[in-house]
């Protein structure tokens, strides 16, 4: 866990409960004003499985014009409410309503998730 963006985000998690919609929202909510951090416009989405189940494997880059810092996160899906926390959150609600207050909450608690399992991408790059 870094607790840099476990902080980040718990101290904007109020603005983050109006925009929640995609992993987007909550990288957004863990960047920094500053020319360098993790950049919201950088991510690369990778998907191992089909469009039924599998894990979905979100690269972040740092901001700049040759990013050197990268961080990953993994996020499983599937196709049914029992596989897919996501989908089951969806489900519980309204369909083309706002999100329920247990519907914010559990997204808030999913982006939680999401933040504390982002780890840094190591390793030294290959020079061609």
């Amino acid at each position: 866990m870094i607790q840099e963006f476990v902080d980040r985000f718990m101290a904007k998690k109020t603005a983050l409960r109006q925009v929640f919609s995609k992993l987007k929202a909550v990288i957004t909510a863990l960047a920094s004003d500053e020319n360098q951090g993790i950049n919201p416009e950088a991510i690369h989405s990778f998907r191992a499985g089909d469009c039924y189940q599998g894990n979905r494997l979100y690269v972040i880059a740092e901001k700049g014009t040759y990013p050197e810092e990268f961080w990953y996160v993994k996020v499983k899906y599937g196709s049914c409410s029992s596989c897919d926390t996501l989908k089951r959150i969806r489900d519980e609600g309204p369909k083309d309503a706002l999100p329920t207050d247990h519907q914010v909450a559990a997204y808030m608690m999913l982006a939680l998730h999401i933040v504390q399992g982002l780890k840094e991408l190591g390793g030294e790059s290959v020079e061609g």
